[in-house]
C-alpha cells in the first residue's frame, strides 16, 4: 500500500515537471528577442490564428432595399449577432466565413459606396497554441490516473476521483476557450451601419416663381382665415362690453352736465350777492 502510495506520488511529482519542462521549452521555440527588445513569433509556429473584424458605412436612398440587399448576401451557416433599424439608419453586426470575408466586401461595394471602412487582424496563435497545449497534457494526466486508478487503494481512488473532477472542469474550460477561438477565426465579425441619404433636387426659377405665387397666395388665405377666425372669436366678447361701455358712457356724460349745471348757477348766485 504505502509503495502504491510513493508510486503515485511520484507520477504527480514526474507529471508537473515535465509540464513546467515542456512550457519552458514551448516558450524557447515560440518566441525570440531581437536586439531592440520587440517580442518575434518564428517560423515554427505551424498554423497561424488570425481573427479579422471589418467596420464599413453607405449611405443609401431606399432603406428597405438596402437592408433586403445586406440581408440577403449571407449563406445558410452565415448568421448576424446583432440587427437595430430605425426610420433613417440600420446597424448590423454580421458573423462572415473568414474565407469569403472579402467577397462579402466586394458584393457590398459593387452595389454601394462605401464611405468608411476598417479592417484590424488580430493574432491569436500563441494564446491558441498555449490552449491546445495545455489541453493536451491534462488528457494525458487524467489517463495515467485511470490507470492508476485500478490498482488504486480506497483512500487513492478518492484522492485520484477528485484529481480527475478538477481536470474535467479544466478541460471543460479551455475546450469552452478552444471554441470560441474557432468560431472567431473562422467566421469573422462585420459592423455595418447603413444611413438614408436626402437627395434634394433644385427647382428652375419658373418654378421656384410659380411656387413662391402659390404660396403667397395660399398665405393670403390664411391671413383672412386667421382675421375672421380673430373677428368671430370677438364677437360674443363685443355684445357684452359694447353695450355697457356705451351705458357708462352716457352715464359719465350726464353726470359731467349735471355737474356743470351746478357750477353756472353757483356762479349766478355769486353776481347777485355783489
Amino acid at each position: 500500500m504505502k509503495k502504491l502510495r510513493l508510486w503515485l506520488f511520484a507520477l504527480l511529482l514526474v507529471i508537473t515537471l515535465s509540464a513546467c519542462s515542456s512550457a519552458e521549452i514551448d516558450y524557447e521555440n515560440v518566441v525570440d528577442e531581437d536586439d531592440d527588445g520587440v517580442t518575434m513569433l518564428l517560423d515554427s509556429v505551424p498554423d497561424r490564428k488570425i481573427i479579422y473584424r471589418v467596420s464599413t458605412e453607405f449611405y443609401t436612398t431606399n432603406l428597405d432595399d438596402a437592408v433586403t440587399f445586406v440581408e440577403g448576401l449571407l449563406l445558410e451557416d452565415e448568421w448576424f449577432d446583432q440587427e437595430n433599424i430605425y426610420d433613417s439608419s440600420a446597424f448590423f453586426v454580421f458573423r462572415v466565413k473568414t474565407d469569403r470575408l472579402d467577397t462579402f466586401i466586394n458584393q457590398i461595394k459593387a452595389e454601394y459606396t462605401l464611405t468608411s471602412y476598417s479592417k484590424t487582424a488580430t493574432d491569436i496563435s500563441l494564446n491558441y497554441q498555449d490552449t491546445a497545449n495545455r489541453i493536451t497534457g491534462y488528457q494525458e494526466e487524467r489517463a495515467r490516473l485511470i490507470v492508476l486508478y485500478e490498482s488504486a487503494s480506497l483512500t487513492d481512488m478518492i484522492t485520484i476521483n477528485t484529481r480527475i473532477s478538477q481536470i474535467d472542469i479544466e478541460l471543460g474550460e479551455l475546450m469552452g476557450t478552444m471554441n470560441e477561438f474557432d468560431s472567431l477565426v473562422d467566421y469573422s465579425r462585420v459592423e455595418l451601419s447603413i444611413r438614408r441619404s436626402h437627395v434634394s433636387n433644385t427647382l428652375s426659377f419658373g418654378a421656384r416663381l410659380i411656387n413662391g405665387f402659390v404660396n403667397g397666395f395660399f398665405s393670403l388665405v390664411s391671413f383672412f382665415d386667421g382675421l375672421l377666425i380673430v373677428i368671430v372669436t370677438l364677437i360674443p366678447w363685443a355684445v357684452v362690453l359694447v353695450p355697457s361701455g356705451y351705458g357708462i358712457y352716457i352715464l359719465a356724460h350726464k353726470r359731467t352736465l349735471k355737474l356743470e349745471k351746478l357750477r353756472q348757477e353757483r356762479k349766478l348766485k355769486q353776481q347777485e350777492m355783489k
